[in-house]
């Protein structure tokens, strides 16, 4: 994924895999990110052709197991050669329409 807003997608696009900033058993969209550069970046799910955020982002550990930090506007540093891995899931469970946003 790039730096920029993607297009209109579905969490439940994909299966449950972890538990991560939504309830339990909510299915997510894991998306990989490749920094560019080392740098700070920010990761958000807007809600589906808003400015509006409702539903978290999660950054998954090194094992892609758990989430280590989940939040509406996350901000963390990348490093050039280390993909970062990220979620989301609909806070409320169900599926959510969301665009993700990195800057």
């Amino acid at each position: 994924m790039a730096v920029g807003r993607t297009a209109t997608m579905d969490t439940c696009a994909m299966i449950d895999r972890i538990d991560g900033c939504g309830p339990a058993g909510t299915k997510e969209i894991m998306f990989r990110f490749d920094p560019p550069a080392t740098a700070g970046y920010n990761f958000r799910a807007f809600d589906g052709a808003t400015n509006n955020t409702s539903n978290s982002t999660g950054l998954l550990n090194a094992a892609r197991t758990a989430t280590t930090t989940c939040a509406g506007l996350l901000g963390t540093t990348g490093t050039v050669g280390q993909s970062m891995y990220l979620i989301v899931e609909a806070s409320s469970g169900g599926c959510a329409q969301i665009q993700f946003s990195i800057q």
